[in-house]
C-alpha cells in the first residue's frame, strides 16, 4: 500500500509562502496533469541513464519499476517531473526529466530516491506526497513534514498553518484535503527489454581503401585490449596488403592469433544475426564483427561492429561514418547513411583468453 502512494501519484505542485503568526510556512497549490508525453520518455530513456550513470548491470536495470510521474512546477517557469524507480522493490533513484524549449532531458538523483524512501517507511496513514522549492514534503492526518535537500533539518508543520488551495485557487477544508486531491489510476508499466551499449572508441574511420574488415577488428581489439596502438593499416601490415587490396576474415583471425589474450571464433556464414546471439554476446561484453553483402551487388560486401542493443534494435558502427547507427534485428538488412542497403551474411566474435 504504501508503495501504491508512490506509483499512482501524478501531481502538479506550486511553492510559495506565507506568514502566519509571525512563522514563515508553505502554502501549496496542489493540481493534476496528465503527464503521457514525458512518460514515454522516460521509458524510452531509462535504461540508458542508468546504464550511463549507475554502477548497475544490465539485468538488474532490465527488472526496473518505473512509478508515476510527479509534476513540479517553480518560480523560474522551468518544469520538471520525478519518477520513482523501483530496483528490487526499493526506491533506488528518482529520474528527474526537465521540459524546455529544447525538449526533454534527464538525469537519476539518489537523494530524492533517500527521501523518497523516508516517506515509504513512514507509519503514518494517509500520506499525500508533493515538492515544494525543492523540498520532499508529506501530509499525514497528524501534521506536514519537510524533508530538506541536505537530509539534516526535517521540519514539521502543523496543520493549522497549512493552507490548501484548489485548481480555482480556493481554499479547501482540512477535513477535504485528500479528497480534492485526484489520484489517477494508472501505472506506468516499462517493458522488460535488453539493453547494453559497449563505450567502443573508434578511432579511425575508413578512406578510400578497403580495408573495412580491418577497420571493424581493430576497433573490436582496442576495445578488449585496450591497446590504442591498432589500427586497420596495423592489420594491413601485417599481412602484407596493398592499399587496394581487402583485408580478409583469414588475416583479421591470424592477426588475433597473435594478439595475447584474444581468441576470434571461426566465421559464422548463418546470415542472419539473432536476438539471442547479440544479446548472448554483448551480454559478456563482446563487440560483435558482422559481415554484409550489398542488396544490388551481392559481390560487393562489408563489415561493421555491431555493438549495442535496445530490445529488437542493433546499434552498429559502419566504418564509413564517425557516428553509430541502429536498425532493426528483425529486417535483417542495414541502411547506411547514404542509402545503401546491405544483408546480412554472417558474424564472428571475439573473446577474451587467459
Amino acid at each position: 500500500m504504501k508503495k501504491i502512494i508512490l506509483i499512482l501519484l501524478s501531481v502538479i505542485i506550486v511553492g510559495s509562502t506565507m506568514n502566519v503568526g509571525g512563522l514563515e510556512k508553505e502554502t501549496l497549490l496542489i493540481k493534476t496533469e496528465d503527464t503521457s508525453l514525458v512518460d514515454q520518455y522516460a521509458k524510452n530513456t531509462v535504461y540508458e541513464l542508468l546504464l550511463t550513470h549507475t554502477n548497475y548491470d544490465y539485468e538488474i536495470c532490465n527488472s526496473i519499476k518505473l512509478g508515476g510521474g510527479i509534476k513540479v512546477y517553480n518560480q523560474e517557469n522551468l518544469n520538471y517531473y520525478l519518477y520513482p524507480i523501483f530496483i528490487n522493490e526499493r526506491v533506488r533513484y528518482v529520474y528527474r526529466i526537465v521540459h524546455d524549449e529544447k525538449g526533454y532531458s534527464g538525469i537519476v538523483s539518489e537523494l530524492l530516491a533517500y527521501q523518497f524512501n523516508e516517506l515509504i517507511e513512514t507509519k503514518t496513514k494517509n500520506n499525500v506526497i508533493a515538492i515544494s522549492n525543492n523540498d520532499l514534503v508529506v501530509s499525514s492526518d497528524d501534521n506536514i513534514i519537510v524533508w530538506s535537500n541536505d537530509k539534516l533539518n526535517n521540519v514539521e508543520y502543523s496543520k493549522e498553518y497549512i493552507m490548501y488551495l484548489s485548481k480555482e485557487k480556493k481554499s479547501v477544508m482540512e477535513k477535504d484535503v485528500l479528497s480534492f486531491i485526484e489520484i489517477p489510476k494508472k501505472t506506468l508499466k516499462v517493458e522488460a527489454r535488453a539493453y547494453y551499449n559497449l563505450a567502443i572508441d573508434y578511432k579511425d574511420v575508413q578512406g578510400s581503401n578497403p580495408w573495412c574488415g580491418g577497420h571493424v577488428a581493430a576497433n573490436i581489439i582496442r576495445y578488449m585490449t585496450g591497446n590504442t596502438t591498432v589500427y586497420a593499416s596495423t592489420i594491413a601490415k601485417f599481412g602484407g596488403v596493398s592499399a587496394n587490396s581487402s583485408i580478409s576474415r583469414s588475416l583479421i583471425k591470424n592477426y588475433a592469433a597473435a594478439v595475447p589474450g584474444i581468441l576470434v571464433s571461426e566465421y559464422n556464414g548463418v546470415g542472419n544475426l539473432t536476438y539471442s546471439v547479440v544479446e548472448g554476446q554483448l551480454k559478456v561484453k563482446r563487440p560483435i564483427y558482422g559481415a554484409f553483402h550489398y542488396a544490388n551487388n551481392s559481390s560487393a560486401r562489408h563489415a561493421i561492429v555491431v555493438h549495442g542493443i535496445d530490445g529488437g534494435t542493433v546499434k552498429v558502427r559502419n566504418p564509413w561514418y564517425a557516428y553509430s547507427e541502429t536498425y532493426p534485428l528483425t529486417n535483417y538488412a542495414y541502411v547506411a547513411a547514404n542509402g545503401q542497403k546491405m544483408i546480412q551474411d554472417g558474424f564472428m566474435t571475439f573473446a577474451k583468453v587467459n
